[in-house]
């Protein structure tokens, strides 16, 4: 085969960052600086990032029980992102209209897209096809920011079958919807079943890949390893069991975050706002893919996790009060205008009492709840390095290499929707004939022509309707004989 020189995409990350160290004796936040892009180029890899961080969803048996809960107070921003998954048939292209219905309240719908194909495929190919036909309308017909997990109900007799109908799935969907997100169905969180999936050659065929839940140890070696086999993959835990208050989900989002998780989900049981209203704070208070998991910003001496923002590097940061914390101190002494925020309401409230130390801020916390969300800014670049300006512009961008596993996958998708589309065709054939008699002769020229006829699954047919003798209709019915 003909070698092709790689198609090359081009991503630029869309902001120039004016980097400076030192200025006086303040020193500039480096490390939130570099974590800032490092979160970007990561997100700027895979556009199936999720463009927040920490992400959360929420995983419900009947998606009409919770139209209600979703439009209640507190409502989503039109940025936010918060999850709401249900199960559905692959043949049920009704479930197009309740995504419809979780969009309209601000929630991006999550399909969790079943087939019931029994094992082995290739012996039941007939009934995979008919799945196949009913997701591609099913995506068709669905909101513009669903996105489909693949499940399969035969799915433990074999990785290879699941694999198999995965990548069938995927062409299926990008045929449809070029830019629908595709994730696996959740896996164990070993290195075993992770190791064993990929060896199917999946990578191109997925945007996200979801685990079962486990112990953050667990879960950071399983997110560790996919960041080996599959760089810049967007990782899903779900589902985990809803805590007691609702508002700890806030904190375990936050720590799966920390442990390379893109997005949890959470296990809906009973429908109430209630149940949402800390989801829904988390989802507007932790928007934008420029969101990065930052460390070395995080209060000290208590469990807490920090999250800066590239846009002006302020500090988003999520506080586990369950030990009784009311105080807490950074070590940063750019820090400036702390503000707690409602977990149930999203009401901002100025925090007072503010007192420096000699490493940073000392800040008491409102309210006698298990969790705590602050917000914390910092001076602006222009206030940093004073009247003399800034010393350089960085403008960084990347390149990345398109695989040809996905460019075979986009030429399959490609493919799939023309033979989706095009059930039967019909064209004007004609044929030309030419007979050659003996020495001096002269030859003869006939031409038939008429309709074609060509139906998927069925051989061609053509009928004759005119002919021609040297370029000249005959007019007779019935062939002159030569």
């Amino acid at each position: 085969m003909a070698r092709r020189a790689p198609i090359k995409t081009r991503t630029n990350l869309g902001a120039s960052y004016m980097l400076c160290v030192h200025h006086g004796n303040r020193w500039l936040p480096l490390t939130a600086w570099i974590l800032v892009l490092l979160g970007l180029s990561a997100a700027a890899s895979n556009a199936a990032a999720p463009p927040c961080n920490p992400c959360a969803g929420i995983v419900v048996s009947n998606v009409s029980d919770w139209l209600a809960p979703l439009a209640a107070e507190p409502t989503l921003n039109e940025e936010a992102r918060l999850y709401v998954a249900w199960a559905t048939a692959a043949k049920e292209v009704s479930a197009a209209a309740a995504t419809e219905q979780v969009a309209e309240r601000g929630a991006v719908p999550w399909l969790r897209v079943r087939f019931s194909t029994p094992a082995p495929l290739t012996a039941n190919l007939d009934q995979l096809a008919s799945e196949l036909e009913g997701l591609a309308a099913l995506v068709r017909a669905s909101h513009a920011r669903t996105h489909f997990q693949i499940e399969w109900s035969a799915s433990a007799d074999s990785v290879e079958d699941y694999a198999f109908l995965l990548k069938r799935a995927a062409v299926a969907v990008t045929g449809a919807r070029t830019d629908a997100p595709v994730i696996s169905q959740a896996l164990p969180a070993t290195a075993e079943a992770i190791d064993g999936f990929y060896a199917q050659e999946i990578a191109a065929y997925i945007d996200g890949i979801a685990l079962l839940p486990a112990t953050i140890g667990a879960l950071a070696a399983a997110a560790e390893r996919l960041g080996q086999l599959d760089p810049g993959k967007p990782v899903v835990v779900m589902a985990v069991d809803t805590p007691d208050p609702p508002s700890r989900a806030i904190v375990e989002a936050a720590s799966q975050s920390a442990n390379g998780v893109a997005l949890t989900f959470f296990s809906g049981g009973n429908p109430s706002a209630e149940t949402l209203a800390p989801l829904k704070i988390l989802a507007n208070e932790f928007q934008g893919a420029d969101l990065a998991y930052d460390p070395y910003s995080a209060p000290p001496g208590v469990a807490a996790w920090s999250f800066v923002r590239g846009e002006d590097l302020a500090l988003r940061v999520v506080v586990d009060r369950a030990g009784g914390v009311d105080r807490i101190e950074f070590a940063d002494m750019t820090l400036r205008r702390p503000t707690q925020v409602d977990i149930w309401t999203g009401a901002a409230s100025e925090l007072f009492g503010l007192s420096r130390t000699a490493i940073g801020l000392a800040i008491p916390l409102e309210g006698d709840g298990e969790v705590a969300i602050l917000r914390l800014a910092r001076p602006d670049l222009a206030e940093l390095v004073g009247e003399g300006g800034l010393a350089e512009e960085v403008t960084i961008t990347t390149e990345r290499m398109m695989p040809v596993a996905e460019v075979l996958r986009r030429l399959q998708a490609n493919e799939d929707a023309q033979a989706r589309a095009l059930q039967h065709y019909e064209a004007v054939n004609t044929t030309h004939l030419r007979f050659q008699g003996s020495s001096g002769i002269q030859s003869v020229e006939a031409t038939f022509q008429g309709a074609f006829f060509l139906e998927q699954g069925q051989p061609y047919d053509w009928a004759w309707q005119d002919f021609y003798l040297n370029g000249v209709k005959w007019r007779g019915k019935r062939i002159p004989e030569i």
